[in-house]
């Protein structure tokens, strides 16, 4: 686990692959891991939104998870997208992340919470994750404000990367 000392540059998000009765085609999300390690993409992130991360089930996941570290078999870092549908299934990501070896973790808050929900969550995400956190800070979840996110800066040190999806992102960036 963090191999890479900074995450920067162009991330590709891996979209989930399926076959025709809808399990993950592994084969083919490992094609396109490949591919990002071969296009000149400075890392990948999977699952997130364009993962259809909540259509994924927690074995068929976490199984998956392990595949795309193999694949990339780190030519790349890998951030392990964690957000789920309950604090306690975000934090089971959380574990198996650190288990496989991702080099970062990403999550957002479960849907219809709060913010005082979503920064306990990220609190407890650094007593099961000991690598980097990504903060993803999405307007339909439950968004944190920049002076909420500042005080998760302060208290805990793993975060280190915001990914502000709040429309209009510069102005609650700056």
């Amino acid at each position: 686990m963090a191999r890479f000392e900074v995450l920067k540059g162009v991330f590709g998000l891996l979209p989930t692959p399926y076959t025709e009765d809808l399990e993950i085609h592994t084969k083919d999300l490992r094609a396109v891991a490949d591919f990002c390690c071969k296009s000149g993409q400075h890392g990948i992130v999977w699952p997130v939104m364009v993962g259809e991360f909540y259509f994924l089930g927690e074995e068929e996941r976490i199984r998956n998870l392990d595949a795309v570290l193999e694949e990339i078999n780190g030519r790349l870092p890998l951030i392990f997208g964690c957000s789920g549908v309950s604090v306690p299934q975000v934090l089971l990501f959380a574990r198996a992340a650190q288990r496989a070896g991702a080099d970062a973790i990403i999550a957002m808050a479960p849907a219809r919470t709060d913010a005082q929900v979503a920064m306990d969550m990220y609190r407890r995400l650094a007593d099961v994750y000991d690598g980097p956190i990504v903060v993803q800070n999405a307007a339909t979840y439950a968004p944190l404000t920049g002076e909420q996110i500042a005080g998760l800066l302060e208290e805990v040190p793993q975060i280190e990367y915001i990914k502000e999806e709040r429309p209009p992102g510069p102005k609650h960036i700056a």
